[in-house]
């Protein structure tokens, strides 16, 4: 390999389906790098994708994750793939597996027990309490007749937080004390949680969204961005942003800085921050310890973390990093907001309780870029369409929730 110049050799990337997934085949491929890709889903957006060498279908690691792992690492050893890019929780599940992969594949990760804490937002809030990093309180009780206790002291709104859960799915905000408990049964009833994994009980923080992105080598921080969350799926929820706007945060940055170096970190995080209204400090309500939705904002803005991942995991150091971040840069979920539109018009709700809402979303300004959509690869678009709504037909929600994705 030529000092100052990184090979194009192929890589794989994980969960086709997902549009964090499009953003790495898109950055990857426009500078050459052969790109193969797997997924559960014939559906999967990113098989359609000009910037796709090949696809290939694999079982659930949700549900198979030794029949994953293996079909990973064989169709690994079929395209030759000297690098590997998981784009959603799977980073566990393979690192846990990195055994069964082939020597040969690059997978830049920190270890998986260092994984499954950050993928914990319990063991997160315990680690930024020792830390002294604002995080959003809560607890988890003993026993439902110790959380019926508690609710007379507790303020309202208070949320409701499944331990491990992703895009807002185990999330219940409660208005009341009276609905505190039985809504809590619920989720412990409709998940079938064990009292060993009880979920949270934190603070309301209201929805003013951040978050913060990084990658790093051994330790050491390389590149770090933020953003501010401007809407979502569902209005005032916990749900996936659809239009965010870059920013410069760096009181929030230093602050999940202090958590990422304490964990030692290896390659790509990011952390969810809410800004605690009386005080305007981002607090850290959960960690991704992998590749995030919002992932294209950053790379429009100017930090390539799908390219610098690529180079860490491929030589095993970042020399790529871009040495400029631009704030006001604008992204948007083409298909998060027309879910949105979906959900705005299943709420029951006087019609002119909507307009505000719904003018927002219509008459957004159609600056920046997008998640999912691209005139000049149209297809992944239409097959997201067509995935979110088989999904949708099946189960009647714009978020469904499978089997070992919430516990």
């Amino acid at each position: 390999m030529m000092a100052g110049k990184i090979e194009k050799v192929p890589v794989l990337v994980t969960n086709g389906w997902v549009r964090t997934a499009y953003c790495v085949i898109e950055s990857l491929g426009k500078r050459g790098i052969p790109v193969h890709v797997v997924d559960r889903s014939n559906y999967a957006m990113c098989r359609y994708s000009r910037w796709t060498k090949t696809f290939h279908q694999v079982p659930n690691y949700y549900t198979e994750p030794d029949a994953y792992a293996s079909a990973v690492a064989d169709v690994a050893r079929r395209v030759g793939a000297k690098v590997l890019i998981p784009a959603h929780e799977d980073v566990i599940t393979l690192a846990v597996r990195r055994h069964v992969l082939p020597p040969e594949l690059k997978f830049a990760h920190v270890s998986a027990a260092k994984l499954m804490i950050a993928n914990d937002k319990w063991e997160v809030t315990k680690l930024c309490n020792t830390l002294g990093v604002p995080c959003a309180e809560g607890f988890i009780p003993e026993s439902l007749d110790e959380l019926r206790k508690r609710a007379n002291e507790l303020e309202f709104p208070a949320v409701i937080k499944t331990r491990i859960g992703n895009a807002g799915k185990g999330v219940a905000i409660v208005s009341n004390r009276k609905d505190l408990v039985p809504r809590y049964a619920e989720m412990l009833a409709r998940f079938s949680i064990p009292q060993g994994n009880w979920p949270m009980v934190q603070e309301y923080l209201g929805t003013d969204i951040c978050g913060v992105c990084m990658i790093y080598d051994r330790g050491q921080l390389v590149a770090s961005s933020a953003e501010t969350y401007l809407r979502s799926k569902e209005k005032d929820k916990f749900s996936t942003t659809t239009y965010r706007v870059s920013a410069y945060d760096p009181d929030s940055i230093t602050n999940c800085k202090k958590v990422a170096d304490f964990l030692e970190w290896h390659g790509v995080i990011h952390f969810d921050l809410i800004r605690d209204p009386k005080t305007g400090v981002g607090k850290i309500t959960e960690i991704n310890p992998r590749l995030w939705g919002t992932l294209i904002l950053a790379v429009a803005a100017g930090m390539d973390f799908p390219y610098m991942l690529y180079e860490l995991a491929l030589t095993g150091r970042i020399t790529s990093v871009s040495k400029s971040y631009a704030e006001g840069v604008f992204a948007r979920w083409v298909l998060g907001d027309l879910i949105g539109l979906l959900n705005l018009m299943k709420r029951k709700a006087p019609i002119a309780m909507k307009l505000p809402e719904l003018s927002e979303i219509l008459f957004t300004p159609l600056k920046g870029t997008s998640d999912d959509f691209r005139m000049s690869d149209p297809l992944p678009f239409v097959m997201e369409m067509a995935d979110y709504f088989r999904r949708y037909r099946a189960t009647r929600s714009s978020n469904p929730a499978e089997d070992g994705m919430v516990r």
